[in-house]
This record gives C-alpha cells, sequence and structure tokens, in this order.
C-alpha cells in the first residue's frame, strides 16, 4: 500500500486505522511488524511501478515484443516484492538493453498497461 492510499484504507477500516495509529503513525506501525516493508524513496525518485494483480506466470514465455517487454517487467517487479522505484529500472535496462530502444519511457509503457501496472507518486511507499 502506498502512503497516499492510507485514507481509503482508513475510511474502510476504520477500527483497523485506529489501532496503527495507537503506534504513532502507519511508518512506525509497519517498522514494528516485520510482515511489512518500509521503503523511502528519495527526492529523485519520480515514481513507482508496482504489479496491478497478483499475475500467474504464463505457461509459453513471449521472445519478442511488448508481450516480451511485460514478461521481463512482471519478472523484475516480482523480484522486488511486486514494486519498484523510477531509480531502479537502471537494473532493468541493463539486464534487457534492447528493451530501452523498444521503450524508452517506461513510466509511459507502463502508464499505457493499467491491467499489469500501477504507476504512483509517492514519497514513501510501504509493502508486504
Amino acid at each position: 500500500m502506498l502512503s497516499s492510499d492510507f485514507s481509503k484504507f482508513e475510511t474502510c477500516h476504520p477500527e483497523v486505522a485506529r489501532k496503527i495509529y495507537l503506534k504513532g503513525s502507519l511508518r512506525r506501525f509497519c517498522l514494528q511488524h516485520s510482515r511489512f516493508s518500509v521503503e523511502a524513496m528519495t527526492a529523485s525518485s519520480l515514481y513507482v511501478v508496482r504489479l496491478a494483480s497478483i499475475q500467474l506466470k504464463p505457461t509459453s514465455r513471449p521472445t519478442s515484443g511488448e508481450e516480451a517487454i511485460i514478461a521481463d517487467l512482471v519478472d523484475f517487479l516480482r523480484e522486488r516484492g511486486g514494486t519498484a522505484s523510477a531509480e531502479t529500472f537502471g537494473d532493468f535496462y541493463s539486464r534487457h538493453p534492447t528493451h530501452r530502444a523498444s521503450v524508452p519511457k517506461l513510466r509511459a509503457f507502463c502508464e499505457q498497461h493499467t491491467d499489469r501496472f500501477i504507476v504512483s507518486e509517492v514519497s514513501v511507499h510501504f509493502g508486504l
């Protein structure tokens, strides 16, 4: 969950949110429970990409084209728990150098595939 999404959670689950706030803040609560990870985004991070939903691995893997890029990006995000900040995508392009020419603007590419990816601008990211 992104910190910016917590108000939606709080509206739907006020009792749980109240218990979280007993710890002081969402960040403090997550830090005290090892099931959660807290990622502070640096000022240079403009956005975060995460998987839109749990996606099953395909039985056959595309070898070229847009579907291959999507499959590689899904794998990259899975390796990072389903979320990656903008600053980590250099690693993605290092692994898949041909994708840089095909997708020079990764954010725009992810925003075109909202069934697979969610792009958010955040200052702090919380995840499982």
